[in-house]
């Protein structure tokens, strides 16, 4: 099965590029489907070890303004595609 290329809108583009590499993926692993945060922060190259440590990190990783701002910018366009 070949991997779908992610397009990014202008805005979308603007808030990615305020991010840290690790907070980019972290948000492009979280938006698919059935995928925890645990799960999204391990796949983006998160290196907390642990369970505890790993959620610790992405719960904070999430909370960040900017981060939060891309995630519902992505959500948005994964609603509209899907309508």
């Amino acid at each position: 099965m070949a991997n779908k290329q992610l397009s990014f809108t202008p805005q979308q583009m603007e808030l990615a590029s305020k991010l840290t590499p690790l907070q980019r993926k972290f948000i492009i692993e979280l938006i698919k489907p059935n995928t925890s945060k645990r799960q999204a922060y391990i796949a983006a190259g998160g290196k907390a070890k642990g369970e505890v440590s790993q959620d610790a990190s992405a719960y904070r990783m999430f909370k960040n303004v900017q981060v939060r701002a891309f995630y519902d910018a992505m959500m948005e366009t994964k609603t509209v595609n899907s309508i």
